[in-house]
Formats: C-alpha cells, structure tokens, sequence
C-alpha cells in the first residue's frame, strides 16, 4: 500500500511538475531562468575559462570596493562593515534584473539594506544614488576611451 502511494504522490509530482514547467517556459521568469542557463553553458564557449572567471571575480570585487569607498566619501556611513558592501551587491545586483533603464532602480533597491545598518532610508537613497553615479560615470568614460583607443590599437595591430 505504500509503495502505491508513493507510486500515486511521484506521478502526480511529476505532472505538476511539467505543468508548472509549461506554465513558466513563456513567461518572464522563465525567459530569465532560460537566459541565466544560456549564460552559464555559454561559458563552454569562451576561450580561457580561467581568465574568464577570473575577469568575472574582478568586476565583482571592483564594485565591491567601490561600494565600500564611497562608504568613506559620506562621513555618516564610514562606520559601516566590509559586509554592508556585499550586502549592498548582492541585493544592489538585482536590481539590474529590473526592466529599468539603466538599472535606475539601484538606489531604491540599496536604500533598504542600509536600513538593516540603522542608516535611515534617505541618507540610504542619497548613498545609492550617489554609487549608481559614480559607476555609470565610470562606465562611460572608460567606454569613451576605450573607443578612443582601440582604433589605435587596432592600427598597430595591423602594421605589426
């Protein structure tokens, strides 16, 4: 009798579970759980996965500490723990999920985790705004010289 409950509760299970999957395969969280797939398998793509993990770590480490300085440019925050940056990238992340342009939904996002500092939500919102700044102005410039100076790269590149 039991094996044919367990037999009953697997099928229905496996059911449910195709059911859900269907359900989920065109809407957007399963258009992003496919995307975070193709992401990962697309690692087998790369030419050096070390260096690539490795290019990964560095971002992630790069804006960690970014966070953490301007923890140190606002006299306010500069009590704050290494682990409040983290926390503000792991959640600060999800935030780039959000159908934003340009993720502008980060400081709304990292106001909240400051809270769990006892920082209060403005000064929490005046810190995301100020990081979300400083890391777009990051991009962009080095963007714009970055197209400044591959065309010269390229050149040399070509006579060598």
């Amino acid at each position: 009798v039991l094996i044919c409950i367990l037999l009953v509760v697997g099928i229905i299970g496996i059911v449910f579970g195709i059911w859900i999957y269907k359900k989920l395969l065109h809407s957007k969280i399963g258009k992003f759980i496919h995307g975070l797939k193709d992401g990962i398998t697309s690692i087998k793509k790369v030419k050096s996965v070390p260096l690539f993990i490795f290019n990964s770590l560095a971002i992630w480490v790069l804006y960690t500490i970014s966070a953490i300085m301007v923890f140190q440019a606002m006299p306010e925050l500069e009590h704050l723990p290494i682990l409040a940056g983290l926390s503000i990238m792991t959640f600060g992340s999800f935030a780039m999920i959000v159908p934003a342009p340009g993720a502008i939904a980060y400081p709304i996002i990292v106001a909240p985790v400051l809270l769990l500092y006892n920082v209060s939500e403005g000064l929490g919102q005046a810190y995301g705004w100020v990081n979300w700044a400083l890391q777009n102005v990051t991009v962009i410039s080095f963007g714009i010289l970055a197209l400044l100076i591959m065309p010269i790269l390229n050149k040399l590149k070509h006579e060598n």
